[in-house]
């Protein structure tokens, strides 16, 4: 997870897309100078003193992934090598009202306009929630993946155990 946040961070850091994952006051793009952590002198500055809207927008994205991973992982680790869609997510209903909650005052923190300026937050446009849709895929199948390599050792150690008690 941690690796994909700081990935996710980086390029959005470090190329153009950075400035698209933002949304301005009236819902659009806004028009930003592209700056780079590898700009000369200090980071730019906007007019009210705050880090350029491109460093912004790659923290707030970051965080969006951090947060939903963080939420959807509470889904996945459910079990340890039963698929999450053999146990559901609807088992444990105070979970689900947990997340569903937790993912609203995410929600608030980023798009109210006084809070996600007191948590340095900017709103995010739809590709970001592309970016943030792809890696909650990513971290599905990797799970998924890691659970059924679980049963196929565990499988085969069932049988190897068989096979010398017999």
């Amino acid at each position: 997870m941690a690796a994909t946040t700081f990935a996710v961070f980086l390029t959005a850091v470090l190329t153009p897309f950075g400035n698209i994952v933002l949304l301005d006051k009236t819902g659009t793009v806004p028009d930003l100078y592209v700056p780079s952590i590898f700009h000369n002198g200090n980071p730019e500055v906007n007019a009210d003193g705050n880090q350029s809207p491109h460093i912004a927008g790659a923290r707030s994205m970051a965080f969006g992934v951090l947060t939903v991973l963080q939420l959807n992982q509470a889904f996945l680790s459910r079990s340890v090598d039963v698929s999450v869609f053999r146990t559901g997510i609807y088992g444990n209903k105070w979970m689900v009202w947990c997340v569903l909650l937790s993912f609203a005052l995410y929600l608030l923190g980023t798009y109210v306009p006084k809070l996600n300026d007191w948590l340095e937050l900017v709103p995010l446009g739809w590709p970001a929630w592309l970016v943030i849709l792809g890696a909650v895929l990513l971290q599905i199948v990797f799970s998924e993946l890691m659970k059924l390599a679980l049963r196929q050792r565990s499988r085969t150690r069932a049988q190897r155990l068989a096979s010398t008690a017999a």
